[in-house]
C-alpha cells in the first residue's frame, strides 16, 4: 500500500509544462498580461481538477457543526469523495489532485484500485500543520497553494470542495473558458429557497450562541460587463443575493493572489483570494439554476 501511494504522489503530468511555482508579480502591460490575451484568443477548457478539505478532523468536528461534515463521510456504504470522483470523470476531467490529511492513505489507496475510476489519473498533496489539525483546510489558501505544483502554469483547474454536485453542475463548470477579463468563475446558488435558508432556516439552528459564519455569501453585479460578475464574496456578510457553491473554474492569476496573500497571513482562505478578484471585477459567477448540490 505504501508503495502504490508513493507512486501515486509522484505522478507528474504527461504534458511539458511550466510548474506553478513561486512567480514574481507584474504589472498590466507586462508578458502575464499579453498570455491572458493569448488565452482569450484559444481559450482552453478545465482538464484537471483540485478537490480540497478532505480531512478526518474536519469531518469529525463538522459533522456536529451545522451539517457541514461532508468530507470523507459516506452516502449508501460509499465515501463522498468518490462519488464526487465519479461526477468529475463524467464531466470529462481527466486528472484529479486530491488533498488528503496523513490518516487517509487507505482511502487513497482504495480509490486508486477503485474499478470505476479506471482511466482518471489520481494525484494526491498531504495536508499538513495547523490546517489540518483544525479542520479549517477546506477554506485555507495554503491547500491550494500547496497543490499548486501539479498544475501547469495558466491551466485552467477546476477547484471543487468535497462535497456532492448534480452531474449536469460539474459538466457546466467544465464547459467554462476564462477570458482575459476574468481570474475565476464561481459556481452560485441564486435560488430564493437557498438565500432565505441560508439567513434564516440555517442561523435559527446553527447560530444559537452568536453567528457562526460557515457559509461563504455571495453579492452580485447584475450591471457588471461583460458577463455577470461577483461584487463581493464573505464569510460576514449582512446583505447577499446568493450563496457559493464551492466549486470555481481558476487561473494561475487567483494562485499568484492567494501565495501573496499568504506572505502576510498564514490563515489566509480561498474566499480572501476570491474577493480580491471581485474587487477589480475578475469574478465571474455561474449560476447552479435551482440544481442540487
Amino acid at each position: 500500500e505504501k508503495s502504490r501511494l508513493e507512486s501515486a504522489r509522484g505522478h507528474t503530468h504527461a504534458t511539458t509544462c511550466t510548474r506553478l511555482g513561486p512567480v514574481p508579480r507584474v504589472r498590466a502591460g507586462s508578458t502575464r498580461m499579453r498570455s491572458r490575451d493569448s488565452q482569450a484568443r484559444h481559450p482552453r477548457l478545465a482538464r484537471a481538477a483540485l478537490v480540497v478539505g478532505t480531512s478526518r478532523v474536519a469531518a469529525r468536528r463538522a459533522s456536529g457543526t451545522g451539517g457541514f461534515g461532508l468530507r470523507l463521510l459516506h452516502l449508501d456504504a460509499t465515501p463522498v469523495l468518490r462519488h464526487l470522483l465519479l461526477g468529475l470523470k463524467r464531466a470529462g476531467i481527466e486528472r484529479a489532485v486530491i488533498t488528503l490529511d496523513v490518516k487517509s492513505n487507505a482511502l487513497a489507496a482504495s480509490l486508486q484500485a477503485d474499478p470505476m475510476l479506471a482511466g482518471m489519473k489520481l494525484e494526491f498533496c498531504t495536508v499538513t500543520g495547523s490546517g489540518a489539525q483544525s479542520g479549517l483546510a477546506t477554506l485555507r489558501a495554503s491547500s491550494v497553494v500547496n497543490a499548486a505544483s501539479h498544475f501547469c502554469a495558466n491551466e485552467p483547474i477546476l477547484l471543487v470542495a468535497n462535497q456532492l454536485y448534480d452531474p449536469a453542475l460539474l459538466s457546466m463548470m467544465r464547459g467554462l473558458a476564462l477570458d482575459s477579463s476574468t481570474g475565476a468563475v464561481s459556481l452560485i446558488d441564486d435560488s430564493t429557497d437557498s438565500v432565505e435558508w441560508a439567513s434564516v432556516d440555517h442561523c435559527a439552528e446553527f447560530c444559537k450562541n452568536g453567528h457562526i459564519h460557515t457559509i461563504v455569501k455571495v453579492l452580485t453585479d447584475f450591471g457588471a460587463a461583460p458577463g455577470g460578475r461577483i461584487a463581493r464574496v464573505a464569510k460576514k456578510m449582512s446583505h447577499y443575493d446568493a450563496i457559493s457553491c464551492g466549486a470555481h473554474v481558476i487561473s494561475s492569476e487567483l494562485i499568484d493572489i492567494m501565495r501573496e496573500q499568504l506572505q502576510h497571513s498564514p490563515i489566509a482562505t480561498i474566499v480572501d483570494a476570491l474577493q480580491q478578484l471581485a474587487s477589480v471585477g475578475r469574478l465571474g459567477y455561474l449560476s447552479s439554476g435551482g440544481r442540487p448540490w
